[in-house]
């Protein structure tokens, strides 16, 4: 059975929990604020529960609907987890910072925006790919962008990898196939 000095307990932890998230999330809210500012992004959008991870998800690369992967229960809050450490790792060159700070960003996300949005950290990175709709018209993104980031341009795209063309079959030598290449010529050994 419980007793009065036992639910009156729980409560206090309860009410304290939720006063220490509530701090935790407007902490966060403003140090990402101050982020979304440096990037360009309008500041209100870190203070919209599910949105500041949808912004964040955009930034890094990916699409904005994962942020929706945060309501399912069990799986889906892990698998955000995961999509912000790879985000954090790929906006953190575009603030001049390295793989340490997605250690932090991954451990300690509060920590990581604070560093981010109060630090001394101007935004140089790329722009996601919205704000640059025309390929031709983006302008080149700066030698510190991050690998693989969105927007970022690297020279001209690459053509695909040649694949080997599939071998004859035996006995069918009516198969159509690539010319033969014509053989370098070797000069002779004296």
């Amino acid at each position: 059975m419980i007793t009065g000095v036992d639910s009156g307990a729980g409560v206090v932890l309860g009410l304290l929990a939720f006063v220490l998230g509530a701090a935790v999330y407007v902490w966060v809210a403003l140090a990402l604020s101050a982020a979304f500012r440096k990037m360009g992004e309008e500041p209100w959008r870190a203070w919209v529960p599910v949105l500041n991870i949808a912004v964040l998800l955009r930034w890094g690369g990916f699409s904005m609907w994962l942020a929706l992967l945060v309501l399912v229960p069990g799986v889906g809050p892990i698998a955000v987890w995961i999509l912000l450490i790879l985000t954090v790792h790929r906006l953190n060159p575009g603030f001049g910072y390295g793989g340490g700070m997605t250690v932090v960003g991954a451990l300690l996300f509060p920590v990581w925006a604070t560093i981010v949005g109060f630090g001394p950290a101007e935004w140089r990175g790329a722009r996601p790919a919205h704000l640059h709709p025309d390929p031709v018209a983006r302008p080149a993104s700066p030698p510190y962008a991050p690998f693989g980031s969105v927007g970022t341009d690297f020279g001209p795209p690459l053509p695909p990898p040649p694949f080997p063309a599939p071998a004859p079959a035996p006995g069918d030598d009516a198969r159509p196939g690539p010319a033969a290449a014509p053989a370098s010529p070797v000069a002779p050994q004296p």
